[in-house]
C-alpha cells in the first residue's frame, strides 16, 4: 500500500468512497481541498493502484484540524485509517503544528474508538452540530510532537 499526497484525478475515486458516509463531501468540496497551501490531503493506495481511502486537514500552526478519514467499506478494519492517520501526523509535526482538533459524530462508536485507541482525548462537545442525520460533534484534540525538536 501506499499514502501519497492526494490530486486531481484521485476525485472520483474519493467520491465513490464518500457515498458510504453520513453528509458525503461533494465532488467540488473534495476539489477545493486540494487549493489550500495550509492544507494536507492524502490518499492510500493498493498495490492494483486503486484509492481506498483518503484523509483531509487544515492547519494554521500551532494547531490544525482533521477534516476527514475515510476509507473504502470493503477495505475497513485493515489498519489503512491508522496508516493514513500516522502519515498525517508525521506530516503535520514537520509544518510546527503541536496540537490537531477534530470533530466527530457522538453517534459514531466506531470513530470514537479509533481516535480514542490514537491518543485523542474530547475536549468538548457542540450540541446539534450535525444534520441528515442530525447528531451532536464531540470536539477531540491530540498533542503532536514538532518534529525539528
Amino acid at each position: 500500500m501506499i499514502i501519497r499526497e492526494m490530486g486531481l484525478g484521485d476525485l472520483p475515486h474519493i467520491s465513490q468512497i464518500e457515498q458510504d458516509y453520513p453528509s458525503p463531501w461533494a465532488l467540488a468540496q473534495l476539489s477545493s481541498e486540494l487549493t489550500y497551501a495550509d492544507g494536507i490531503s492524502l490518499v492510500a493506495e493498493d498495490e492494483s493502484g486503486i484509492i481506498i481511502g483518503w484523509c483531509s486537514a487544515r492547519f494554521a500552526a500551532p494547531e490544525a484540524e482533521l477534516l476527514k478519514i475515510a476509507v473504502h467499506h470493503d477495505r475497513r478494519g485493515e489498519g489503512i485509517a491508522g496508516l493514513l492517520l500516522g502519515h498525517l501526523l508525521d506530516a503535520l509535526s514537520h509544518k510546527n503544528v503541536e496540537t490537531l482538533f477534530l470533530e466527530v459524530r457522538s453517534q459514531n462508536r466506531s470513530a470514537l474508538r479509533f481516535y480514542r485507541n490514537h491518543g485523542f482525548i474530547q475536549v468538548g462537545e457542540r450540541p446539534g452540530y450535525y444534520a441528515d442525520p442530525k447528531d451532536n460533534a464531540l470536539i477531540f484534540s491530540k498533542e503532536l510532537l514538532i518534529a525539528d525538536r
